[in-house]
């Protein structure tokens, strides 16, 4: 096969200007974790024939009268950038979500869907979203630059007390009793997902999946493709994190991101998630046939109140669980106290 001559130069400018921005470790830690907290937007995908456009430069201006000054690259994906930028209107560093120009439509709509939901959110356990346009035809989403790392990178060098887990079990809750009472379901709630800034709170990010839950439709049921499985691409969510209802291509209310938010309490407390596989399709069949136990060792260090909202959360069916996050706040409001 041979090479695109485009994409020898794109991947000699993209090597350029990540030297021209290194960063030093402990900085590029740090903010280097706003791209985890918003992975749909960076995953990986194969598009036959889909190039990368070129990433902006230092400097570059974006927005009406150049109002956000690129400053660094903060990662890329198959089908856009994440940029430090300045806000020199206010003053202010933001993270500047760009999408490729060569992407579909369907991916700048979802984008300028996230920009509206999440715009429509005030709340501290809510990543702000500050602006939204277009910059030379590709929409792009000025968004706050939450500093700190993703619970995924947290529990890969800490082991969570049980104080912990009620704590942040408590804040995700709250976050989600904040979208579901706007109307709005997740869809995609997961580690990578849940930042932990450096002020010590919690802030849920990534609305790319999100959907007023009076206007979610259910997503056409796949019958999943041969071989290792490991891509479905007409399923919305993440294989592991998707309440069985989601698995099947179904509809879905606030009820699908409260599984996701069992899924997320059991690895907290257990250090594995309930339902795995070698590939998406035996994760999602592990979903769909086995239960989740919570009666191992380690739910013997948490409290009993706890291990019971994760099984009723982990309820395969939907009218088992808590009907929304603030039942789920509630519930766990007198471990949090």
């Amino acid at each position: 096969m041979s090479t695109d001559p485009r994409s020898t130069g794109i991947a000699e400018r993209l090597e350029t200007l990540s030297a021209e921005t290194a960063l030093a470790p402990t900085a590029r830690l740090s903010e280097l974790s706003v791209v985890d907290s918003i992975a749909s937007f960076l995953r990986e995908v194969a598009s036959a024939g889909a190039l990368q456009l070129p990433p902006l430069l230092v400097g570059s201006l974006v927005g009406g009268d150049g109002r956000y000054r690129v400053e660094r690259v903060l990662g890329r994906g198959g089908m856009g950038t994440v940029y430090a930028a300045h806000d020199t209107l206010l003053d202010r560093k933001v993270a500047l979500k760009i999408l490729d120009r060569a992407a579909d439509a369907d991916r700048h709509d979802s984008m300028l869907r996230e920009a509206r939901i999440a715009a429509g959110l005030d709340h501290e356990r809510i990543a702000r979203v500050y602006d939204a346009g277009r910059h030379e035809s590709a929409p792009f989403v000025a968004m706050e630059l939450v500093r700190g790392t993703t619970l995924r990178e947290w529990v890969k060098t800490h082991l969570p007390t049980p104080t912990e887990v009620v704590l942040i079990a408590a804040q995700i809750a709250e976050g989600l009793a904040v979208l579901h009472a706007a109307g709005v379901v997740h869809r995609d709630l997961k580690p990578e997902n849940v930042m932990l800034t450096e002020r010590g709170g919690l802030k849920l990010l990534d609305f790319g999946l999100a959907r007023h839950a009076r206007l979610a439709e259910p997503t056409p049921t796949i019958e999943l493709p041969e071989g290792r499985g490991d891509t479905l691409s007409v399923i919305s969510g993440t294989p592991g994190y998707m309440a069985p209802e989601q698995c099947l291509g179904k509809s879905c209310d606030a009820r699908a991101d409260v599984f996701a938010f069992g899924v997320l309490l059991y690895e907290l407390v257990v250090g594995r998630r309930p339902f795995s596989g070698q590939n998406a399709r035996e994760i999602l069949a592990a979903t769909l046939t086995q239960r989740a136990d919570c009666s191992g060792s380690p739910w013997q260090a948490v409290p009993e109140e706890l291990r019971a909202v994760a099984e009723r959360a982990l309820s395969a069916d939907p009218c088992a669980r808590y009907l929304h996050g603030a039942a789920l706040s509630a519930a766990l409001a007198p471990l949090a106290s």
